[in-house]
C-alpha cells in the first residue's frame, strides 16, 4: 500500500484533532456526529441518475453530463487557456462522465462579479459556486434559509468520504458546520501527508550571506535584531534594513508577535480581542517609532502595499529582513543580483529569548468552500463526483494528477511530482502550474506538502522555523456572525478601521505624540468599536458551542 494512501486512511479513521495549533481544545471521540436542523426540501429533479451504488461506482452516468460552475482562479491561466483543460477536472469527465463547463472571474474582480452575479439572477443559472461562503458576507444559514444554496447535510450519506472525514475530527467537522447545523458546502480541506493542517507558509527571513559576512547569528530578540539591523548598516549593506508593510504590521508577525498582539481579531482562552485596544498594541507601536527614528525602517514605508517583500527591491539590497512565502526563495535568488544571496527563515521577534509567542500565521484545517444554488438539478450527481475526489484515488488525481504525466512513484511508494512541474525555466510559476494540474485553491483535499518536492531544501525548512512559534490566539476564520451581526458589525468597523489606519502610520513616524494615545483609545469606543468585539466573540461563542 503507498504511504499517501495509507495515511490518508489513517486520516478517515482516527478522531485525531489536526487544528495546527488548537492543542488545548477539547476533544470528545463520542460525541463527533452532526445534529442538522431541519432542512428546507431538497430538489430531486436530477438530471441524470447517478450509480445507484452509495460508494459511487464510476462512470457516475452513461451518457454525458455538463455540469455549470462559476469559478474564481486564484491563480493567472497562463498555463492553460481555460479551466476546462485543468487535468483533474479532464480526468474526472473521462472517469465519470461528468464535463465542467467553467466561467473564471480574475481574484482581482471576482467580489464585483459575485455582487453582479446575484443582483442579476444569473447566480441561479449555475450548477456549483466556488468561493461562495467568502463572497457571500450574509452567512451561509442566511443563503440556506433565503433558498439561494442547498444545505447537503441531507446528501452525507451519498458522501462517504467526506462523512467519514467530518465524523471521524472534530476540528474539520467545526469548520464544515454552520451555526445553525448546516453542511453548507463542499469543503477545503488543507493538511499535510500526516493529516497535520497547514501552519505557517509566510514567515520572517533574513540575509543570511550577510549574517555569514560579518559573523552574525540570526536574531532572536529585538535587541539582538537592533544589534544586527545596525551593523548591516554601518558596513553599507542595507540604509534601512526591516521591510514592513504600509499598516505597520507584516502577515509573518515578525516585529508584533512578540508582543501578541496583531492589527485585528483573536482571541485569549475564548475571548475576543481587538489588537489596537489592548495595551500591548502601544508598546509596539513604541518599539516601531524608536526603530523608525534610527533608520532601520523605510521612512516611505507608509507606500508600501506589497504583502510580501517586494522583489525588485530585495534584489537590490534595499531590504535584509522581510515577509517571504517559502515557494519563493527561488524567485528572490533568480532576480538577486549577488550571486552570494541567501536567505534563512527567522523566528518571531521577542523581548526576552524564553518569551511565548502566540499569533504566529497559521490555516484553518477545513472550511465550506463550493456551494450548490438552490435549484439545480445536478445536486445528487455533484455530492458523488466531490466526493470522489475525497477517496484514496480522488486524493492521488488532485494532488499528483496522472502517473507518468505530471508524478512517478519514487523508491519508498509516494508519489513525486514529475514532468511540468520539475521546470527550471526562468518563466516557470508555480502557483499557475498547480492551477493547470490539479486542485489548487479550491474545495477538495489538499496535500499542501505535496509542494515541497519542487522547493529548495533550505526553503522548505522555512516552514519548520516558522511553525516553532505558537498560534494559539488565532481566531477561527470559520466563526461567522448572522446577517444581521454583520451588517451591524461592517458598519462600525469601516470608521474603526479607517480611524486606525490613519494614527497608526502618525504614532510610528512621530507625527502624533504617544501622549495622545489614551485619546486614540477613547475614539475607538466613541466609534463603538466593543460593540464590535461582542459581535465576534457571540461568533466565536457559536463556533466552539458547535
Amino acid at each position: 500500500m503507498k504511504k499517501i494512501i495509507a495515511l490518508v486512511i489513517v486520516l478517515l479513521m482516527c478522531a485525531a484533532l489536526i487544528a495546527g495549533c488548537s492543542k488545548n481544545e477539547d476533544v470528545a471521540p463520542g460525541d463527533t456526529s452532526v445534529q442538522p436542523t431541519a432542512s428546507k426540501e431538497t430538489p430531486s429533479n436530477v438530471d441524470s441518475q447517478p450509480d445507484d451504488d452509495a460508494s459511487g461506482g464510476l462512470p457516475l452516468v452513461d451518457t454525458p453530463v455538463t455540469v455549470t460552475a462559476w469559478w474564481p482562479c486564484a491563480f493567472t491561466l497562463s498555463v492553460i487557456p481555460s479551466m476546462e483543460e485543468n487535468l483533474v477536472f479532464k480526468e474526472m469527465a473521462r472517469l465519470t462522465n461528468v464535463y465542467v463547463s467553467f466561467t473564471t472571474p480574475s481574484s482581482a474582480s471576482m467580489t464585483e462579479q459575485f455582487n453582479l452575479l446575484i443582483t442579476s439572477g444569473e447566480f441561479y443559472d449555475f450548477d456549483m459556486i466556488s468561493y461562495f461562503p467568502l463572497l457571500y458576507n450574509k452567512g451561509l444559514d442566511n443563503a440556506i434559509d433565503e433558498l439561494m444554496v442547498v444545505p447537503l447535510e441531507d446528501y452525507l450519506e451519498i458522501m462517504p468520504n467526506i462523512k467519514a472525514l467530518r465524523d471521524n475530527n472534530e476540528a474539520i467537522r467545526k469548520g464544515t458546520t454552520t451555526d445553525k447545523g448546516h453542511f453548507g458546502g463542499i469543503p477545503l480541506v488543507k493538511v499535510d501527508k500526516n493529516g497535520n493542517a497547514q501552519g505557517a507558509w509566510v514567515g520572517g527571513v533574513i540575509r543570511q550571506d550577510w549574517l555569514d559576512e560579518l559573523n552574525l547569528k540570526v536574531p532572536r530578540t529585538y535587541d539582538q535584531a537592533e544589534q544586527v539591523f545596525k551593523t548591516f548598516q554601518d558596513n553599507g549593506l542595507a540604509e534601512h534594513p526591516l521591510w514592513i508593510r504600509n499598516d505597520g504590521f507584516t502577515m509573518g508577525n515578525i516585529v508584533n508577535g512578540g508582543f501578541n498582539v496583531i492589527n485585528g481579531f483573536y482571541q485569549v482562552n475564548g475571548r475576543a480581542k481587538y489588537g489596537p485596544m489592548e495595551p500591548d498594541f502601544r508598546r509596539y507601536l513604541e518599539k516601531l517609532n524608536d526603530w523608525y527614528n534610527k533608520g532601520y525602517i523605510a521612512p516611505d514605508f507608509y507606500a508600501q502595499q506589497d504583502y510580501f517583500g517586494p522583489i525588485d527591491k530585495v534584489a537590490n539590497n534595499e531590504y535584509a529582513v522581510f515577509d517571504c512565502i517559502y515557494t519563493w526563495n527561488k524567485t528572490y535568488k533568480l532576480a538577486a543580483a549577488d550571486p552570494d544571496f541567501k536567505l534563512t527563515a527567522m523566528r518571531i521577534l521577542v523581548e526576552n529569548e524564553n518569551d511565548p509567542v502566540h499569533v504566529r500565521m497559521t490555516t484553518d484545517p477545513a472550511s465550506q468552500y463550493l456551494c450548490f444554488p438552490y435549484g439545480s438539478k445536478n445536486v445528487e450527481l455533484l455530492c458523488r463526483y466531490w466526493d470522489y475526489l475525497f477517496s484514496e484515488e480522488g486524493i492521488l488525481l488532485s494532488n499528483y494528477g496522472v502517473e507518468g504525466e505530471t508524478f512517478e512513484y519514487d523508491e519508498n511508494g509516494e508519489p513525486v511530482w514529475s514532468g511540468p512541474l520539475k521546470s527550471d525555466a526562468p518563466e516557470f510559476n508555480l502557483s499557475d502550474t498547480q492551477g493547470a494540474y490539479f486542485l489548487y485553491n479550491s474545495p477538495g483535499y489538499i496535500l499542501f506538502d505535496r509542494e515541497l518536492s519542487v522547493v529548495e531544501p533550505e526553503a522548505a525548512g522555512f516552514v519548520d522555523i516558522w511553525n516553532e512559534d505558537g498560534c494559539d490566539y488565532f481566531f477561527p476564520g470559520t466563526a461567522t456572525m448572522t446577517s444581521e451581526e454583520n451588517t451591524e458589525y461592517a458598519n462600525i468597523m469601516g470608521d474603526v478601521q479607517t480611524f486606525v489606519s490613519e494614527n497608526l502610520v502618525k504614532f510610528i513616524i512621530g507625527e502624533k505624540s504617544f501622549d495622545e494615545y489614551d485619546n486614540f483609545i477613547n475614539e475607538m469606543k466613541k466609534l463603538r468599536v466593543e460593540r464590535a468585539i461582542e459581535l465576534r466573540q457571540a461568533a466565536l461563542d457559536r463556533y466552539n458551542s458547535r
